[in-house]
């Protein structure tokens, strides 16, 4: 009985990622989608830090085609959705790369990388990722 729940599991993710490459053939782009728990109290810092530290390295990260900072308006949590768009999942881990680079190259002293790294644990206690294809057939 494992086997046989293995390998469905196995041939769910080959074929989810046949469709994604064939989408991906299409001009789909990948999207990741971060929610972060930013209490509304916190929230005027929270931007300006990220404005400050995380933007100028988004900006300078070439495999990142755009970057939206959402913040609550209305509904029952307060949050804050990063979306970064990418042309394929293979950029994603690119981009993992790309950041480490640029980070280091911004500030070259490892202690103070991570003081800054440190500003935004609380805000993924408790975050989510989700990583979504467009559908450009579906797309205003």
């Amino acid at each position: 009985m494992k086997t046989i729940l293995i390998s469905l599991a196995f041939i769910t993710i080959i074929s989810f990622n046949q469709r994604s490459f064939s989408q991906n053939e299409n001009n789909s782009h990948v999207y990741t989608v971060t929610t972060l728990k930013v209490p509304f109290d916190a929230l005027d810092d929270f931007m300006k830090n990220w404005e400050k530290y995380i933007t100028p390295i988004i900006k300078q990260d070439s495999f990142i085609i755009s970057e939206k900072v959402l913040t609550h308006l209305w509904g029952p949590d307060w949050t804050v959705l990063v979306i970064d768009e990418y042309k394929s999942w293979n950029d994603i881990e690119e981009s993992g790369k790309k950041y480490d680079e640029i980070t280091a190259a911004m500030e070259p002293d490892k202690d103070k990388r991570n003081e800054i790294g440190k500003m935004f644990i609380p805000y993924y206690n408790g975050h989510t990722d989700a990583i979504v294809l467009d559908n450009p057939r579906l797309s205003k």
